[in-house]
């Protein structure tokens, strides 16, 4: 029987990472990065569709500016849990996504 080498014994064993302080260090990082291209998708949708409903008078900004903030906000949450679940590499091929979707007009 030989002996297992380390990704081996990562593979079998369901572990992840580099060591402790590393994993905080990308989680952190992943949450950040996360949270902020959450809270930008987040203020652009909010922002656009927070006055569709028309208001009171017809105009609608109380709509939006209520749309922008909460969109930030709950944005910013679900993009910073997204990214520590995700962790880094997905969470950069996410955030590409997000912008390039904002570049081409698309959000």
């Amino acid at each position: 029987m030989r002996e297992l080498n380390k990704t081996e014994l990562s593979v079998i064993a369901g572990s992840y990472g580099n060591g402790l302080f590393s994993d905080i260090a990308e989680g952190i990082s992943s949450s950040v990065l996360g949270g902020v291209a959450g809270a930008v998708t987040g203020t652009l949708i909010g922002g656009k569709h927070g006055g569709d409903g028309g208001g009171v008078i017809g105009i609608g900004a109380i709509g939006q500016l209520v749309g922008l903030g909460v969109g930030a906000v709950t944005g910013a949450i679900g993009g910073a849990v997204a990214g520590v679940a995700y962790g880094w590499d997905d969470t950069v091929k996410f955030s590409h996504q997000i912008y390039d979707s904002i570049l081409n007009g698309n959000i």
